[in-house]
């Protein structure tokens, strides 16, 4: 599966059919947040069959 985002050790991939583990579930939602853009242009490439692109992880600023 695609990998869209790795930090705090934590891998981000892009999954059609998924759910987010509990134990990650804040920080990845805060993430989210901050990255929706980036996140909504990964799912259109994603609907198109398309490569996705890397997006920058929450130890990003």
């Amino acid at each position: 599966m695609p990998t869209i985002s790795i930090f705090f050790g934590i891998v981000v991939q892009m999954y059609y059919r998924d759910h987010l583990p509990p134990r990650a579930r804040r920080l990845v939602c805060d993430w989210v947040l901050s990255r929706q853009a980036a996140l909504s242009e990964n799912w259109e490439l994603a609907r198109r069959m398309r490569a996705l692109r890397q997006v920058p992880g929450a130890d990003v600023t």
